[in-house]
């Protein structure tokens, strides 16, 4: 979480930064901070409570979560939005990644009690957050949240 607090004061203190891209979206702020709001919404949503509830309700999740909201959302005071309609629709991809994530974590054995719905409902929070710092620094949502199906990810190993 230190790294993410120094990249968020990095950007907060040296503007420049936001211009700066790499061509694969692997290492840009919109990828990780997806990634990351992905990861903290999947373990609050899906895992079974009974299971892993201590974990879900850690200090060290919700740091997650909030520190990647904040870095996000001071992205997002320094672009215009690109689309506004974009913004604010909720994307007809959430089954598709939801599932996929959810079979990544059965294979793995963990216990799982999924709620795609509530899933759906917080990743709305988040997801226009990232929409509009996306296409500002030349990212589609496609390349952001590029999770695939279980077997079709499969085959590109």
């Amino acid at each position: 979480m230190r790294s993410l607090a120094l990249t968020k004061e990095a950007h907060h203190f040296y503007p420049l930064l936001f211009y700066f891209r790499f061509i694969e979206p692997l290492y840009s702020v919109s990828q990780m901070t997806f990634v990351l709001l992905d990861l903290t919404t999947l373990i609050d949503t899906t895992l079974d409570r009974q299971q892993h509830g201590v974990f879900a309700r850690s200090a060290p999740v919700g740091s997650l979560h909030s520190c990647a909201r904040l870095l996000l959302a001071t992205l997002g005071q320094n672009f215009p939005t690109v689309d506004e309609k974009q913004t604010h629709l909720r994307t007809a991809g959430f089954e598709a990644s939801y599932a996929a994530a959810l079979a990544v974590l059965r294979n793995a054995g963990i216990e799982t009690k999924p709620d795609a719905e509530r899933y759906a409902d917080q990743r709305s929070q988040w997801e226009p957050l990232v929409r509009r710092v996306g296409p500002a620094v030349g990212y589609g949502m496609d390349e952001i949240d590029c999770r695939r199906p279980l077997e079709q990810a499969a085959s590109f190993e």
